[in-house]
């Protein structure tokens, strides 16, 4: 397709231009450093057998957005392990070290060979892209592989390629469940015929209001964070994100490890 053989040239020619001002930009040399470490990193810290969920984010804000989730599946789910990824250096270098996640990393260019080398060693259970990660080889390979694929707080506006060019959309069919954050999204999505979507709003806003709410009534006495069993998600993530992830979690957990198309999950409304 002429969308693809598009997509490559321009994924070789950012990677070029990358490696290009790596020698003249600090924190673009980051980054193509950071890119030769990847398939060491995750071979070292991923072991044939281990069972991964693999959050990625683009920086430090979409980390902030995915990080109640990660916390939800290390309470809930402690025999997974969470590889954490990032695509830029400003979200790399601030949470390289987060406890939170097993494994931390970049997101190796999206190129055919370079998707399938990184996910053939981390072979993922369930994948949470945060926002506007969509990207290609990564998303079409995971589906191949019988990956569970979820985007997270994305976001959607007229005007983006998805819209305009019918080929383009291929990609966002690859997810299982979109997490929107508005009526707009999901009527976008729609109108190139995608349903499977849910109204969440920004995690990282909601973060910040259950966390206000929580400070405010604790000051007073009243706080029904307190009052929450140990099973409840942290603050901040909606109910239809935490419980849909975790029944995700559990459905894969007794089932194979090997996922099957016929098998689905009931979505929420």
């Amino acid at each position: 397709m002429a969308y693809i053989f598009i997509y490559n040239i321009g994924m070789a020619l950012y990677a070029f231009a990358a490696w290009l001002a790596s020698f003249i930009n600090p924190k673009v040399k980051k980054l193509i450093e950071g890119h030769r470490d990847i398939l060491t990193t995750v071979r070292n810290g991923i072991k044939e057998g281990d069972r991964i969920v693999w959050f990625h984010v683009a920086s430090l804000g979409e980390f902030e957005q995915g990080r109640p989730l990660m916390e939800l599946v290390r309470k809930n789910h402690p025999e997974y392990k969470i590889l954490l990824t990032f695509f830029s250096p400003s979200g790399y270098e601030v949470r390289k070290n987060y406890e939170g996640a097993d494994v931390i990393c970049y997101i190796p260019f999206d190129t055919k060979r370079g998707a399938n080398r990184f996910l053939d060693i981390v072979k993922p259970e369930i994948a949470i892209f945060i926002k506007y990660e969509f990207w290609y080889f990564f998303l079409t390979g995971m589906r191949k592989r019988g990956t569970r694929i979820y985007s997270v707080s994305s976001i959607f506006r007229d005007g983006q390629i998805f819209f305009r060019f019918k080929n383009a959309a291929k990609v966002l069919r690859q997810f299982d469940h979109l997490f929107v954050q508005n009526q707009k999204s999901v009527d976008l999505l729609a109108g190139i015929n995608i349903h499977n979507t849910t109204i969440v709003g920004d995690t990282r806003l909601e973060l910040w209001k259950s966390t206000t709410r929580r400070r405010t009534c604790h000051s007073c006495r009243l706080s029904r964070t307190d009052r929450k069993p140990s099973s409840q998600a942290p603050v901040g993530i909606p109910t239809s994100i935490s419980t849909f992830l975790i029944s995700a979690i559990t459905w894969i957990g007794n089932s194979s490890s090997h996922l099957t198309k016929s098998m689905s999950l009931d979505l929420p409304g």
